[in-house]
């Protein structure tokens, strides 16, 4: 069994503005801009108390995103566009998450045999916000962090890498055609759109929280708990130092989108069967 930790969502590049834990611990992760999809920010249907996401993430920002710069980002306008995925479907059809990969980032997931009953884990750069004369705004002595937000556990997995297999799973799939890797799967050597078997969107848990809260350094910098101080088990994530002989510190350097931990990998079977106990109690 493998675990993917998948970074979704706003980050300082991409965006350039945290993702969104409201006063109540509700989250809302935010799609990254893309010149690519046909999706549009204005498109987004998520309200918080009535109201839309649209209008709160004009107040957060300013009007602005960050897509190798910043600049103007009226998110109620027609011209701004984004890559909705990790993507909520529910219809009579399918009810979860249709995620996709693609290039080099889903060659590495093929290189790992991701297959059924995987687990992908989102996590992305979060930060409280709140209400303040009638405006949104990040609360300024709250601390970035790296934090889960939602789950999927791998159901069906559908390659895209050709027409023929396009047209297959809009066949078999007619609600994938919204989809972004359905739309710009032309523009991709590999391309893959994993349907969930199991799923959940979290509120806020500390326990969901991979940032080191406890000698809070920066949000790349996570704790974990002793019995994943398995550096051989993980892919691109090296740095590991235990702490106090209960927890390990994992410096992540910030680039790469899936960090895949394979439980074969793990050597001892009570580290093995402490991360699954672990794992389990955080996606509930």
């Amino acid at each position: 069994m493998k675990i993917i930790f998948s970074r979704k969502g706003f980050d300082s590049s991409s965006g350039g503005f945290p993702s969104l834990i409201f006063p109540d611990g509700t989250l809302f992760s935010i799609p990254i801009p893309s010149k690519d999809n046909e999706y549009k920010y204005k498109d987004l249907e998520y309200k918080y108390e009535n109201e839309s996401i649209q209008s709160i993430l004009n107040d957060l920002t300013n009007k602005q995103i960050n897509s190798g710069k910043k600049r103007e980002c009226d998110y109620t306008d027609e011209k701004f566009h984004c890559h909705y995925d990790p993507m909520p479907i529910s219809n009579q059809d399918f009810q979860g998450i249709a995620f996709g990969q693609q290039n080099n980032t889903e060659g590495h997931l093929r290189n790992q045999n991701i297959a059924e009953d995987d687990i992908f884990v989102f996590y992305g750069w979060f930060k409280n916000i709140e209400k303040i004369k009638n405006k949104w705004v990040y609360v300024e002595k709250s601390k970035d962090i790296h934090l889960i937000w939602s789950y999927l556990k791998v159901g069906r997995i559908n390659h895209l890498d050709n027409i023929y297999e396009k047209e297959k799973v809009v066949k078999d799939y007619p609600f994938l055609s919204v989809h972004p890797h359905i739309e710009a799967s032309n523009k991709y050597t590999k391309n893959t759109i994993y349907l969930s078997k199991e799923f959940n969107f979290f509120k806020y848990s500390e326990k969901r929280c991979l940032t080191d809260l406890k000698t809070y350094k920066c949000r790349s910098t996570w704790r974990l708990p002793i019995y994943f101080n398995y550096p051989d088990a993980f892919t691109f994530l090296k740095n590991f130092r235990s702490y106090d002989e209960s927890d390990v510190i994992i410096n992540y350097q910030g680039f790469g989108q899936e960090f895949v931990l394979d439980l074969e990998k793990v050597k001892s079977k009570n580290a093995k069967n402490a991360i699954l106990k672990y794992i389990k109690i955080i996606l509930k």
